[in-house]
């Protein structure tokens, strides 16, 4: 089994994908607090983002960042780290999305700078759901019965 430390880490951003007032950084960085402190985390909490703007070279991001193993190859990871990212993972967007809801705000999500869904006013959109939610636990289910 390859060491944990030499694995590789992937970042997940998610962020508001709509115009951002003022008042909302403060409810996003309270936000991002109170999911952070919301349960232990295998590589740290969720942190919050806000960076760039007008006079940067590239877009305002308002929302969190958070850290997990890669589960791509050449390493494989082991089972039940990958299972503890899913449930991070799960937690991460059970919260977004009722966020999401309660102010109506629409939140993009990218693994490594790919795009890989939205929560759009507390829904997940089908792309996250199936090729993220649905693999993920398609590809643990398979170990696990092949295990």
């Amino acid at each position: 089994m390859f060491p944990l430390e030499k694995q590789k880490i992937c970042n997940l951003l998610f962020f508001v994908d709509q115009e951002v007032e003022n008042r909302l950084i403060e409810e996003v960085e309270e936000f991002i607090q109170g999911l952070a402190a919301s349960r232990e985390w295998l590589l740290g909490p969720p942190v919050f983002v806000n960076e760039g703007g007008e006079e940067d070279d590239y877009p305002y991001t308002l929302g969190g960042l958070f850290r997990l193993y890669s589960s791509y190859a050449p390493a494989k990871l082991p089972k039940d780290v990958d299972r503890i990212h899913l449930e991070e993972v799960k937690e991460i967007l059970r919260q977004v999305q009722r966020f999401s809801e309660e102010k109506q705000i629409v939140f993009c999500f990218e693994l490594d700078q790919d795009q890989i869904g939205w929560i759009e006013k507390g829904v997940v959109d089908e792309l996250m759901q199936l090729s993220l939610l649905d693999e993920w636990e398609r590809v643990l289910q398979g170990e696990e019965d092949a295990g």
